[in-house]
């Protein structure tokens, strides 16, 4: 009893202190189930090599694959991924590389998707079936100006529209409505703050709306509330925590299950957390580089994050690397130790 007792508290010291140690991660959907979708839609042809994107919406994970060549492209569902039942489908494909290397996101039963190839944004429906234009480049040209919408930073906002960084006239633009694009953050707004309007990694939407981004000059994670721009984790504050020279951002989501913001540093490669409501006063390691490494991925190098449930969730970049990863929370990894903890207590 005393010895169960003592564990108790050694797990309830560590849940609170919330440290690495409790940073753990499991496939959810193999890279085979991707490519085995994609080898019955084409009839044994065609093979997947690559993602471009992958997203998840409660327990179905969406994915962009892309084939050897760049102009091969598959959308698969997998429902009740993560169980027994899992089973994946192709949705539909282009095979003229319309979305090669394109962002995603979930909007309501449509998948969102900026194309960087045709530089617009398409919607897809979940259930499956052709592309439709939501905007286009045409249309971005003539509303706001620019060259097209940038994938990899981009994000649909909690609306259900996508927000995207446009790299001509260095801007943040959003859709509001099929064929509408207006300006969400102006290049001299980021100018007049950051000192220039260079942007890097996922873009992340708080629950009230507040977007976090990096800045690949500053090295550091700026909030933009809708009427100000401010520098909400300085370059020294990152590294502080990293103990690196240098900080990056690399994937970047906000996750409503426990409020917590994460990362991934470019530099480091270390997964972080901080919360939006105190950036610089909560920012910490919640996964190393080194316990990535030893995970199924078996790579630091993550692509976009996304959620599945309530954890967050990623893949890989390489052949061999890129099955679906579901990275739950440190509290939910607690809550875990302590029913076990439970359970022994009973045993005896």
């Amino acid at each position: 009893m005393k010895r169960v007792m003592f564990l108790g508290i050694v797990v309830l010291v560590l849940c609170l202190t919330a440290q690495p140690l409790w940073a753990t991660y499991q496939t959810v959907v193999p890279w085979s189930v991707f490519e085995n979708a994609v080898s019955d839609y084409s009839g044994g042809v065609f093979s997947p090599t690559s993602y471009s994107r992958a997203v998840s919406d409660g327990g179905t994970v969406y994915a962009e694959v892309r084939g050897s060549s760049p102009t091969q492209s598959w959308f698969v569902k997998v429902t009740d991924a993560g169980t027994t039942s899992m089973s994946a489908s192709v949705i539909s494909n282009y095979i003229g590389g319309l979305t090669t290397g394109a962002s995603l996101g979930v909007s309501g039963s449509n998948l969102m998707i900026a194309s960087s190839v045709t530089d617009d944004v398409y919607t897809i429906n979940t259930s499956g079936g052709d592309l439709s234009v939501y905007v286009s480049k045409a249309q971005l040209l003539d509303q706001v100006g620019g060259d097209g919408f940038t994938t990899g930073y981009s994000s649909v906002d909690p609306t259900g529209e996508m927000v995207a960084y446009e790299t001509i006239v260095d801007q943040l633009v959003r859709t509001n409505g099929p064929g509408v694009v207006e300006v969400f953050l102006s290049n001299g707004a980021m100018v007049a703050a950051m000192g220039d309007a260079k942007l890097q990694g996922q873009l992340a939407f708080d629950g009230s709306g507040n977007l976090f981004v990096g800045n690949t000059t500053t090295d550091s994670i700026w909030k933009y509330d809708g009427a100000a721009l401010t520098e909400a984790i300085t370059m020294e504050q990152l590294i502080g925590v990293t103990g690196d020279t240098k900080f990056g951002v690399n994937a970047h989501i906000y996750n409503p299950a426990d409020g917590l913001i994460y990362l991934q540093d470019l530099t480091s490669r270390h997964i972080l957390s901080y919360d939006p409501d105190d950036p610089a006063g909560t920012i910490k390691i919640v996964m190393t580089k080194e316990q990535l490494e030893n995970g199924p991925l078996g790579t630091a190098t993550l692509a976009s994050f996304s959620l599945f449930g309530s954890d967050i969730a990623a893949t890989g970049y390489n052949k061999g690397s890129m099955d679906y990863v579901a990275i739950p929370e440190p509290a939910t990894l607690c809550l875990l130790g302590l029913g076990g903890l439970s359970l022994l207590r009973r045993r005896r």
